[in-house]
């Protein structure tokens, strides 16, 4: 029996449009920690539709930020014991794989899917731990990139 993933209170700041970067971006805060929103292949008259994957993107991690940890611990947790442990560590479990894991940021491809960047807590020597997830919120790959 899996436990079940708790809601995750999370602010969403004002979205705005960089020129830099040519991407609307935002700010969602969850327990007083920043994580970057960016929201990519939208032009800048394209704030309302921005603002409306801004709040869906926001009330889905909510309710499934645990579930994205879980995700990547279920496609992960093969290769870090078979090929990422360290001299002398012993292999890890799911439950440990879940609590070192930490949310960096998220990037959105306009309305066609987003990638979740999770910090590997050194589970693959600093690399960043990224769930593709598609335009209709179903969990599509995880990887580790960097």
């Amino acid at each position: 029996c899996q436990p079940k993933s708790k809601a995750v209170p999370i602010q969403l700041s004002d979205l705005r449009f960089s020129n830099t970067s040519e991407c609307f971006e935002a700010t969602l805060t969850i327990n007083n920690i920043s994580h970057d929103l960016t929201i990519c292949d939208l032009n800048n008259s394209d704030y309302e539709t921005g603002k409306t994957i801004a709040f869906k993107l926001k009330k889905w991690l909510e309710a499934n930020l645990g579930k994205a940890k879980e995700f990547a611990a279920s496609r992960l947790l093969q290769l870090k014991n078979e090929s990422w442990l360290s001299e002398n560590e012993m292999p890890i479990n799911s439950k440990k794989f879940i609590e070192v894991i930490d949310l960096e940021g998220i990037n959105v491809f306009g309305e066609n899917g987003f990638e979740i960047y999770f910090n590997d807590g050194n589970l693959f020597w600093g690399h960043t731990i990224i769930v593709a997830v598609d335009e209709n919120f179903e969990f599509e790959d995880a990887s580790i990139a960097g």
